[in-house]
């Protein structure tokens, strides 16, 4: 009976410390550039940002998702150059800033930063 109520323990201590050490991936980060996307610009440009944010979302963001789950957009904003993302993948959630660039081939992403 000592046992099983040391595993209890153990096994509590360990979900409570993996929620309370902190989360390195909520620190900002600077992301390589993505290749551009294929070239589909009909329209503003902002929209295909957000198009292109929402499809690759998984390869833009620094942090992977956890405990085998899928990001997907929640929120998004671009214009000018510039937007903000909210994705999620059931598990955790990120806000990040995204600048892009139009270019011959289509949208580039050439920065894509995770707030803490």
């Amino acid at each position: 009976m000592r046992w099983v109520i040391l595993a209890f323990v153990i096994a509590v201590l360990g979900v409570v410390a993996f929620f309370l050490v902190p989360n390195e991936a909520a620190a900002p980060h600077e992301s390589a550039e993505v290749p551009a996307a294929p070239a589909q610009m009909q329209g503003d440009p902002g929209t295909a940002a957000e198009a292109y944010v929402r499809a690759n979302i998984g390869q833009l963001s620094p942090t992977p998702p956890v405990l085998g789950g899928t990001f997907y957009v929640t929120e998004i904003e671009a214009e000018n150059g510039a937007g903000t993302v909210a994705y999620e993948d059931g598990h955790v959630a990120f806000t990040a800033d995204f600048a892009y660039a139009l270019t011959d081939k289509g949208i580039s992403i050439s920065s894509f930063v995770i707030r803490p």
